[in-house]
């Protein structure tokens, strides 16, 4: 590859790599070469939409979409070598010059508007819309860049990612709502197309929640003296996407046609006659299920009115821009948990039915025993009499919260009735029996741990261990 190319310097550093402004020495064309190291990458998702980006860019033909001329890839990296834009970010652009002239404006939008509507009519969303990603030539045309996170959308099946840039970002997606795709690149052609003629944001981002609410209410700014546009902005600018112009509306509106010889939405039909290469490949890179890259929410049920929680500002800045070529880092961390099916807890024991096993087993053994007394009968008949000679000690107290049986004390606890079996011919307890006497234990087990507590015989660890087993 370095003996095709001649590298003239570099033109910015991304994420993954660098950009170098290289020259084909066979045909002399400027070329942009963007480098991704792999080790970079830190996701599989991050991969998937590196992977999708060069598909969709390699494979569309549009004078205003930057096109991928070819790839090369290695165990290390891979390297596009892409159209070159010499007139750099258009959001440079606008920021130098302030405001544009209505005519100028028209003849950029106007170009956006071809390629976008070339998109849709192709099946894919770009979701990133905004004066960064679109490029200038030298001849100061206009060319839509980096689909870092462009997806092909189907119509029977909704996206539910949240992306691109807060300032541009549709209801759909700051409300968390699934959508089809299309409809959030018209709002953010409106929000661009102001910018345009009025030189600044239509929305303001520097309190996010106020930045959700104008958005969603379609609640922005103009000035007293409207641009000519105004009308297009308000039906882009549209919170109810079914009533959001399309690109139809867009291409077909009497401002983007007013001077112009051949309608816009003519010519944009007739590019989009130019299919994009291996459009079969587009196709099966449609979402066979819910979009999962920032799910907000299940896929809807049939029928279902789908709904979702709202992003917060923590995972959706109004600084963040989230995209491949300028800011394409869309990090684990920040993406929205997605809630893990939980184990049901398990059914807490009844009270007393370990006491009562316990019990039914010590008179099957009396039963079975001669005499009808077993040896740990009459150990326990010794310690109930010691207790009764034992007087009461000073006072100490035990709080509830610190009643905790351990892991070691649960499992002996629980190991007796486990793997104990009943004797031959133990006796039968009815439930009605074992009730009575598990209520009869719980009123031993009061009168025990209340008597502990005003002896303040043993250390703390012994009496709350002794009160947690009821002993």
């Amino acid at each position: 590859m370095n003996g095709r190319f001649d590298i003239v310097k570099k033109l910015g550093q991304g994420t993954y790599g660098k950009v170098q402004l290289a020259i084909n020495k066979e045909t002399g064309q400027d070329v942009a070469i963007k480098t991704i190291k792999k080790a970079k990458i830190e996701t599989e998702k991050d991969l998937i939409r590196i992977r999708r980006e060069i598909q969709i860019m390699s494979s569309v033909t549009h004078p205003h979409i930057i096109h991928i001329y070819e790839v090369f890839e290695n165990r290390d990296k891979m390297v596009l070598v892409m159209e070159y834009a010499a007139g750099g970010e258009l959001y440079d652009y606008l920021s130098e010059k302030k405001v544009l002239a209505e005519g100028e404006a028209r003849r950029i939008f106007r170009q956006v508007a071809s390629a976008c509507y070339y998109c849709h009519k192709h099946k894919i969303c770009h979701r990133d819309l905004k004066l960064e990603n679109i490029l200038l030539d030298e001849y100061g045309n206009a060319k839509i860049a980096d689909f870092g996170l462009s997806n092909v959308f189907d119509e029977t099946r909704l996206l539910s990612t949240y992306c691109g840039s807060p300032l541009y970002a549709s209801p759909e997606i700051v409300r968390g709502t699934p959508y089809v795709g299309p409809e959030v690149d018209c709002w953010s052609l409106g929000v661009l197309l102001y910018t345009l003629v009025y030189g600044a944001m239509p929305f303001d981002g520097s309190n996010f929640k106020k930045l959700v609410k104008q958005i969603t209410s379609g609640d922005f700014y103009e000035p007293q003296k409207k641009s000519p546009a105004s009308e297009l902005i308000h039906a882009l600018l549209t919170p109810a996407p079914e009533k959001r112009a399309s690109m139809m509306d867009v291409c077909g509106h009497p401002w983007v046609n007013q001077g112009e010889e051949v309608p816009c939405l003519e010519a944009a039909e007739e590019l989009a006659h130019q299919t994009p290469v291996r459009l079969d490949l587009l196709l099966s890179l449609a979402p066979q299920g819910p979009d999962m890259e920032h799910v907000l929410v299940p896929p809807p049920e049939e029928g279902a009115v789908p709904s979702a929680p709202e992003p917060s500002k923590a995972q959706f800045t109004a600084s963040d821009s989230l995209s491949l070529g300028s800011a394409m880092e869309v990090r684990a961390a920040s993406s929205p948990a997605v809630p893990q099916a939980q184990e049901p807890a398990p059914e807490p024991a009844e009270p007393g039915a370990d006491k009562a096993a316990k019990r039914a087993l010590d008179e099957a053994e009396e039963q079975a025993a001669p005499g009808g007394k077993t040896e740990k009968t009459k150990k326990k008949a010794g310690e109930k009499a010691a207790k009764k000679k034992k007087k009461p000690e000073a006072a100490a107290v035990v709080e509830p919260s610190d009643v905790v049986m351990s892991d070691d004390a649960a499992a002996a606890e629980a190991a007796p009735a486990e793997a104990e079996a009943p004797a031959a011919g133990a006796q039968e307890i009815t439930p009605g029996e074992e009730q009575d006497r598990g209520a009869q234990a719980r009123a031993r087990e009061t009168i025990a741990v209340s008597g502990r507590h005003a002896s303040g015989g043993g250390d703390a660890s012994s009496n709350t261990s002794a009160a947690a087993r009821g002993r």
